[in-house]
């Protein structure tokens, strides 16, 4: 009976600890950006349901080329197809209220695929 007791305990705790694991991620946004082929980059982005975010695409001189606001979904996949836009280099940022959630780099050249604009690193940058 002790054996049951201790068992018993033990898979409550895992499970509470479980819980409130779940529940430490439902105010939490997630996104993911992938490159496809020479003319598409999707955003992937889950986020509760209250939140606000807006995606933004700006190019190298800071204009804004593409911006969505996003309200009601929760969970949502966006295609944002660049084949129009000139080659060049591209930023696509996420935001929250004031503060930047993701923003990533994302160079466009005719014929290529899309690639990430690589990072300079410190050690290149002293040279």
């Amino acid at each position: 009976m002790k054996t049951l007791a201790t068992t018993l305990t033990m898979m409550l705790i895992i499970a509470a600890t479980g819980l409130s694991a779940q529940n430490t991620n439902a105010d939490k946004i997630f996104t993911a950006l992938t490159l496809n082929g020479q003319d598409v980059v999707e955003l992937r982005l889950m986020k509760p349901a209250g939140a606000v975010v807006t995606f933004v695409v700006t190019d190298e001189s800071g204009a804004v080329v593409y911006s969505k606001r996003i309200k009601k979904e929760d969970n949502l996949l966006i295609s944002h197809q660049v084949g129009t836009l000139d080659d060049g280099v591209y930023t696509y940022c996420v935001k929250s209220a004031d503060e930047t959630l993701r923003s990533t780099d994302v160079v466009k050249a005719a014929g290529k695929p899309l690639i990430y604009k690589p990072v300079e690193n410190i050690a290149e940058a002293s040279e």
